[in-house]
């Protein structure tokens, strides 16, 4: 057989298994999604979306309110201290904030400015249509993101 046929037939087997040796790297340095772990508290959860982990984290008792830290997979690297309120904002779903808001979590009109703010921060419009039907209260552009980035 001449050198360009067996490059060709050898080039899949050894791209593929290239492939797998940089997965397994990623995996052991701890870069990837999977590598991550389980949420580890309810704005982990909000903040990807994983509604089954939220009920559970409230079932278990944990406040929306409290200030946790979260990984950077969760939301971003700037974003290390959040909410489960905020983070939900942060996952950009208004059933997401309704389950909130069912349990309790916006227990006054101050939280549900600060979130109304953020979520117009954010250009989450179903969210501030949910948290403010009649329209959005008067927020600082940028004010709400920023004090969350400085925490």
């Amino acid at each position: 057989m001449s050198a360009p046929v067996l490059i060709a037939a050898a080039a899949p087997v050894v791209l593929a298994t290239l492939a797998v040796v940089v997965f397994m790297l990623f995996e052991w340095s701890g870069r990837t999604l999977s590598s991550e772990g389980p949420t580890r508290n309810l704005a982990e959860a909000a903040a990807i979306g994983s509604l089954s982990e939220v009920v559970r984290f409230l079932q278990a008792g944990e406040d929306p309110n409290t200030i946790v830290d979260v990984r950077p997979f969760a939301i971003s690297s700037s974003i290390h201290r959040v909410t489960g309120l905020e983070a939900a904002v942060w996952y950009r779903s208004s059933e997401l904030m309704q389950l909130l808001d069912r349990a309790g979590a916006i227990r006054d009109d101050e939280t549900r400015h600060r979130l109304t703010c953020l979520a117009t921060d954010l250009r989450v419009e179903d969210i501030v249509k949910y948290l403010a039907p009649d329209g959005a209260p008067p927020c600082v552009p940028g004010q709400v993101v920023a004090e969350i980035e400085a925490r």
